[in-house]
């Protein structure tokens, strides 16, 4: 098994390519300000971003991605989000997903 999954490897896709400082210093920018605007809008437990410029699911416990008030902030606050790098996106069925960009 071991000697298969080294010689096949090389077709398991390698995700999006590394972001640069520049794009990971900007990332957490924006991260930051989409935390700070869907507090604003009415989610005052969103959490900010770890130092990395993530939002840790874990920190996401106690908001409700399928409330309607959390729905509304998201939708005034996405256009925040980075524009490259990891993104949050909720999902029907009030599901939390991350999506890469």
């Amino acid at each position: 098994f071991q000697a298969a999954m080294q010689a096949c490897r090389k077709y398991l896709p390698a995700g999006p390519p590394p972001l640069s400082q520049a794009e990971q210093a900007a990332a957490a920018k924006a991260m930051e300000a989409f935390a700070s605007c869907m507090r604003t809008r009415g989610v005052p437990s969103f959490p900010d971003p770890n130092s990395q410029g993530l939002i840790p699911f874990a920190a996401m416990n106690g908001i409700d991605p399928s409330s309607p008030l959390v729905l509304t902030a998201f939708r005034a606050c996405e256009p925040l989000e980075p524009k490259v790098g990891p993104r949050i996106e909720f999902e029907a069925g009030g599901n939390v997903a991350e999506r890469t960009r």
